[in-house]
């Protein structure tokens, strides 16, 4: 494992790498994604309110990344934002973009300030991606990792995180997070035109999971 880490460093992501942040979530997340295969939507269909929401990230100082040393290729990245909990959890992309089914799915099982009692900020964990080339390194559960000492070493005391696969449910489980909330997509595929074929069977749950 330590030799596969050599050529890589951790490093934090600012507004100076959107460009390549999105390249390499269209590639190496998003058709990855079993919401996205299922709603059979496309890295299109964020438009807009995705690159807001990126840039919001970027510009928190949670989001991190890993770097290839040589090329300084961008192989890893974890988006997360700041939130007040003192309103919803819930993003003006949501209603930026009610023609996406995914997004409409994940408003569904957002968070709300009653789940964070006595709690002021909480860290909201965006997005994990890492490249096909990089997984099964840890990379991922590492910058998790990092992001919520982070987090602590500034007096946000709390964090959530909407996993949509089963892979980051366990990554998230490891590191504390308790599920407070899921999803059966089964449950309204009717509703939202969802094709479950597409996706594994264990794959269609999505969890709101929190950590105090």
């Amino acid at each position: 494992m330590a030799e596969d880490l050599q050529n890589i460093e951790l490093v934090m992501l600012t507004l100076e790498d959107f460009e390549e942040v999105v390249v390499l979530t269209k590639h190496h997340f998003l058709k990855r994604n079993p919401l996205f295969i299922a709603a059979k939507e496309t890295s299109e269909s964020y438009g807009e309110s995705s690159e807001l929401t990126i840039k919001s990230a970027l510009d928190s100082g949670f989001s991190l990344g890993f770097r290839e040393k040589t090329k300084k290729k961008l192989v890893g990245v974890n988006l997360t934002l700041v939130q007040n909990v003192n309103q919803l959890l819930k993003h003006d992309t949501y209603k930026l973009t009610k023609q996406s089914a995914v997004y409409r799915i994940l408003a569904m099982i957002d968070a709300d300030a009653t789940m964070f009692p006595d709690v002021t900020c909480c860290l909201y964990l965006l997005m994990v991606c890492v490249h096909a080339d990089y997984c099964g390194r840890g990379l991922a559960r590492m910058m998790t990792q990092k992001v919520l000492e982070m987090g602590r070493e500034r007096g946000i005391d709390a964090a959530c995180v909407q996993a949509i696969n089963t892979l980051s449910a366990r990554i998230y489980t490891r590191l504390g997070f308790e599920t407070v909330k899921s999803l059966d997509l089964s449950t309204i595929t009717d509703e939202l035109g969802l094709d479950l074929s597409l996706i594994p069977q264990q794959e269609t749950t999505i969890k709101l999971m929190l950590k105090r």
